[in-house]
């Protein structure tokens, strides 16, 4: 193991002064990078909406593949494909908004389920307890 040479007491521990405040590069308050992190290239989304928007040179239409993918989920989701489906009728009406019962303090009421079917009765006295309103 390798051991670091102590500095004897006649060494001076030299300090970087800009980082300890005695002769700031920077005024209090004012960035050292008021332009942020300079680009390193164009990030991946980018590049896919310029692909997405040239023409096919494959197709005999003059489509673009945005169009060209549209159409294609169109048709998984004919052919019964869910997960184009549902992509489908999100991107068309939005996802279906999510019903939240509430007790009759306003609480939303919440069920969690620990090992048992959904459609099995809980018969544990704890669950009984707070369906009763009991705490």
């Amino acid at each position: 193991m390798e051991v670091l040479a102590q500095p004897s007491n006649g060494d001076k521990q030299v300090s970087n002064n800009r980082t300890r405040g005695l002769n700031p590069r920077w005024k209090p308050g004012q960035s050292g990078n008021p332009k942020g992190r300079p680009p390193i290239g164009k990030c991946l989304t980018d590049e896919l909406r310029r692909v997405m928007n040239e023409v096919s040179p494959e197709d005999a239409e003059g489509r673009t593949y945005l169009q060209l993918l549209a159409i294609a989920t169109v048709e998984l989701a004919i052919e019964g494909n869910s997960t184009a489906l549902t992509m489908v009728w999100n991107r068309i009406d939005g996802p279906v908004p999510q019903t939240v019962e509430e007790d009759r303090r306003g609480l939303p009421l919440i069920q969690v389920n620990w090992g048992k079917r959904p459609d099995e009765p809980d018969t544990s006295a704890d669950v009984q307890a707070c369906d009763n309103g009991a705490r």
